[in-house]
């Protein structure tokens, strides 16, 4: 009976991690697009740079529940945006910044606790 107290309590201690982790995801995710959207111009560089540090301080999290080529992907998307924004390309610029919100949207479908990620 003992182990089966301890079994259960693992059991729900891994539950409760799967959700939180989830609720993390999808809530920085939803901060992410935000921040992105509120790039108006090129030459944002600064506001560029306070997502790259918020990205860096919660990557770690995001890595545990998302696959890797889809952080890599953010990562990526990420770096092209400021430097396109450092070379004032301004319809690069534009494509990108479209391409990191599409790649935040698949951070967050993959975070997400629903029947597709189960199985």
């Amino acid at each position: 009976m003992r182990s089966f107290i301890i079994s259960l309590s693992a059991l729900i201690v891994l539950f409760v991690f799967v959700f939180l982790n989830s609720f993390f995801v999808s809530k920085f995710s939803s901060e992410m697009k935000e921040m992105v959207d509120k790039i108006e111009n090129v030459g944002s560089t600064e506001q560029i740079l306070e997502i790259c540090d918020a990205w860096e301080r919660r990557k770690f999290f995001i890595s545990l529940s998302v696959p890797h080529k889809q952080t890599d992907e953010v990562e990526k998307m990420l770096s092209v945006l400021l430097e396109k924004s450092l070379h004032k390309a301004e319809n690069e610029f534009f494509e990108t910044k479209a391409l990191l919100v599409n790649a935040i949207s698949e951070i967050s479908n993959h975070g997400a606790i629903n029947l597709d990620n189960i199985l």
